[in-house]
This record gives C-alpha cells, sequence and structure tokens, in this order.
C-alpha cells in the first residue's frame, strides 16, 4: 500500500462525512461485537443469581485460562477464515472442508492435551496457585477444557463460513449456540442443581448439537469444485498457520500469563472478591468487544480511502475517527457510573458480592475508557501494518506486570493496592500505545508508510 501523492487522488471529505461512513461500516461490526459479549455475560448471570457461590468462583477462576484457550483457537479460526477467503477465488474450494477439518482436529488435539497435562501437574499448580477447594485443577479446569472441544469443531466450521462471505450463515449458528447454552446452563443449574458441572454440560452439548448442521454448509461450499494443485494444500495451510495465526497467538497468550496471576492474587482476599472481579471484568469487557470493532472500521475506512486521498487527508480521518471512539466511550463510562448498581445486580444477587463488585468497579472505572481505548486502537494499528510493533508492546508490558505481581506478591494484600496496580498497566498501555498512534499519523501522509 502507498499513499504517495503521485499515486493519490485527493478528495476532501467534511467531518460529518467522515463519521457518517465510519458509522456505515462499524455498526455492523459492533453488533456482532455486542452479541459476542452478551453470549459471555450469560453463564454469569446464571451462576450470578445462585444461592449458593461456590460455582461462579470457580467460573471467576477459569478466567485466566479462557485466554488460553482464546489463544489457540483464534490461532486456528483466523488461519481458517483466511484459507477460505482465499479458496473463494485464488484457491480451489475442495480444500475448504479438508482445511477446516484437519485445524479443527489439531485444535482438539492440543486443549486435551492440554487438559491432560493440567490434571497431572494438579499437585504442582496448586502449590504455585492456590485456589480455594483441591478440585479445581484436578477436576474443574481439565473438565472445562474437554467441554470446549465441540465448539473448536464449530468455530472452524464459522470462520470457513465467514472466508466464504457467508457472515449471515456463520451468526445464525453463533446465535444458535447462544441460546442453546444459556437455556441448558440454565436448566441444568436452577432446575437440576448440577452446580458449576451445568456450565459444562452446556458447554459441550451446544456445540454438538450443532456440528452436523455446521459441517454439512461448509461441506456445500466446495462440493463440486476440482482442486488443479492439491499438493499445494498443505504448504498452503502452513503457511497461513506460521504467517497469520501464530502472531495473533503470541499477542493473546501474554495476557494469559499476567491475569493467570491477577486472579489467584484477588482470590488471597476471599471468594467474594474474585466473584465481584470478575462481574466487574465481565461488565468492562461488554464495553471493550465493541471498540476493537470501532478500531476496525476505521482501519478499513483507511484502507478503502488510500487510493482517493492524500496523506494529509488520511491523517485528518486518523484523527476525527479516533475522537470520535473517544467521545462515545467517555460518554459510556459515564454511563457505567450511574447504572453500575443495575448492572452489578443483572449478573449476581447475592448481595455481599455486589457490595464487593461495586467496590471494585468504582475504583477501576478509568479503566473502563482506558481498556476500551487502547483496545480500538490496537485493533486499528495491527490492521494499518503495525502488527509486529504492537506485539512486541503487548508482550513488554506484560512481561513487566508478570514481574511485578512476582516480585510483590506478598505486599499486595489491600484491594485498593492490587486495583491500583491495575489502573497503573492500563495507563501504561494507554501510553504507548498512544505513542505508537501519533508515531503513525505524523507519518502517514509519507511515501510506503501504509
Amino acid at each position: 500500500m502507498n499513499t504517495s501523492p503521485e499515486m493519490a487522488l485527493p478528495q476532501r471529505h467534511s467531518l460529518s462525512k467522515d463519521i457518517a461512513d465510519l458509522l456505515k461500516l462499524a455498526w455492523p461490526m459492533i453488533i456482532v461485537a455486542i452479541a459476542v459479549s452478551f453470549s459471555q455475560n450469560i453463564q454469569t448471570a446464571i451462576l450470578g443469581h445462585g444461592k449458593e457461590t461456590s460455582s461462579i468462583y470457580v467460573l471467576s477462576m477459569l478466567q485466566p485460562f479462557s485466554f488460553l484457550f482464546l489463544a489457540i483457537l483464534e490461532c486456528l479460526a483466523i488461519t481458517n477464515q483466511v484459507f477460505s477467503a482465499r479458496s473463494l477465488n485464488l484457491w480451489s474450494r475442495q480444500k475448504v472442508l479438508a482445511a477446516t477439518s484437519l485445524l479443527a482436529t489439531l485444535g482438539i488435539l492440543i486443549v486435551a492435551l492440554l487438559s491432560g497435562v493440567t490434571a497431572l501437574c494438579a499437585p504442582l499448580l496448586q502449590t504455585l496457585l492456590p485456589v480455594a477447594g483441591n478440585a479445581f485443577y484436578s477436576s474443574a479446569l481439565p473438565l472445562y477444557f474437554l467441554s470446549m472441544l465441540p465448539f473448536i469443531q464449530l468455530e472452524m466450521c464459522n470462520s470457513a463460513l465467514r472466508g466464504q462471505g457467508k457472515s449471515a450463515l456463520s451468526m445464525l449458528l453463533v446465535i444458535a449456540y447462544i441460546v442453546l447454552n444459556a437455556l441448558i446452563c440454565y436448566i441444568g443449574y436452577q432446575v437440576y442443581g448440577l452446580g458449576f458441572n451445568s456450565i459444562i454440560i452446556s458447554n459441550a452439548l451446544a456445540s454438538a448439537l450443532l456440528i452436523p448442521v455446521a459441517l454439512w454448509l461448509v461441506w456445500r461450499t466446495g462440493r463440486n469444485a476440482q482442486d488443479d494443485r492439491p499438493g499445494a494444500f498443505i504448504p498452503r495451510l502452513s503457511g497461513l498457520l506460521f504467517q497469520v495465526g501464530m502472531p495473533i497467538f503470541a499477542s493473546l497468550v501474554v495476557l494469559f500469563f499476567s491475569s493467570l496471576l491477577i486472579f489467584p492474587l484477588i482470590g488471597t482476599l476471599g471468594e467474594q472478591y474474585v466473584a465481584g472481579f470478575l462481574i466487574v471484568t465481565k461488565i468492562r469487557m461488554f464495553i471493550v468487544i465493541p471498540a476493537v470493532a470501532c478500531g476496525s472500521a476505521l482501519a478499513i475506512l483507511i484502507n478503502q480511502r488510500l487510493a482517493i486521498s492524500s496523506g494529509e487527508e488520511l491523517k485528518r480521518l486518523l484523527h476525527r475517527g479516533l475522537a470520535f471512539i473517544c467521545i462515545i466511550y467517555l460518554l459510556l463510562t459515564s454511563g457505567v457510573y450511574f447504572t453500575e448498581t443495575s448492572l452489578i445486580k443483572i449478573l449476581s444477587g447475592d448481595r455481599v458480592i455486589q457490595d464487593v463488585s461495586s467496590q471494585i468497579l468504582l475504583i477501576l472505572l478509568p479503566t473502563f475508557f482506558l481498556t476500551s481505548f487502547v483496545a480500538s486502537l490496537q485493533a486499528l494499528l495491527e490492521q494499518l501494518e503495525q502488527a509486529r510493533r504492537v506485539l512486541v508492546l503487548t508482550v513488554l508490558i506484560e512481561l513487566l506486570t508478570v514481574i511485578t505481581l512476582l516480585v510483590g506478591w506478598d505486599k499486595f494484600s489491600q484491594l485498593h493496592t492490587i486495583m491500583n496496580l491495575i489502573i497503573v498497566f492500563n495507563v501504561v498501555y494507554f501510553i504507548a500505545f498512544g505513542r505508537e498512534y501519533w508515531r503513525l499519523a505524523n507519518k502517514i501522509g509519507s511515501e510506503n508508510v501504509l
């Protein structure tokens, strides 16, 4: 991509035109993001309104390991999505089902192995990262990983459909999964009193019921296609896995290590604090995930205008778009402040957990803006060919976070101290990514910047 004046045909756009174009791109992505955020909060709400708190405590302690699972899943899903997209016109569609099945099998084997290793290393993990009760590492965590095996197959099918441009079909499968998961979880927890096992059953069963339909939809895409170069299948797929999938895995897995320490550290204060922190985290992520969609939409708009706008026009669009996102998230953060009691009550019916959640939310309120803004910046920078710098910064900051937590573990015995540490590293992220943004904005008019 090139934005040099010789190649650009400058077109001036008004502020209203820029914002309208941004919203046109962003709103479908935001709706999908909100649906995904909503689905992640349903299980928390169901367990949060139970008569016992041990189940939501276990769900809270699973949160760090969900980042590890997500890193594996996204690595494979994005690889499959890109392979499927290139198979639409560039390569043969015949191998879309084969790629989907191969990557799903790889993911299932990795996560199943992870489940077994976790169970075998349970005594060591309990010593290093203590969790209340003795069954978390030996039972709950391995079962959680196993319950997500069918979802790996389902998500590989979804990614193949998205790559083929069948986003509506993919979204229908996602909505069906959300509804089934919530229904099964509610029946298991409220009707049959299965406790945390209702999460395990709903995760596995909701995905398994949809896999036949998903596989059939993927099979249809390439059933009549011919492959002129069957020998290129493995090199193409493995090349995408290392070039596209592995950087995504690396950028997500670093978040696992810091969260792996944060939750057990808060757990030393009591189970109600872990549950409260989970609830606040879920509320914050409900706001943060659409921010990624906003950043992606702005990046898409920048890329669309590369050939028709000058460097100064692109720079102006960049500033206008980010300022708009900034204003929106300042308003949303203010909205969280005024509605925090209602938001917390949706996710928990326990008065003690509600009080703790409210205390944590008010302390961490600045991070609702900071995390969202950084998430939009990260999505923007990654899609404007700054992914390597983003990855390096993320690794460095997360490494610093882990070192700080390990060195000061015995000193972080107060809630305010732990929460202030989280705020400090959010500010570090904000400064680091803000610097990268200004670096890009100041050079965006130069030749070969993008």
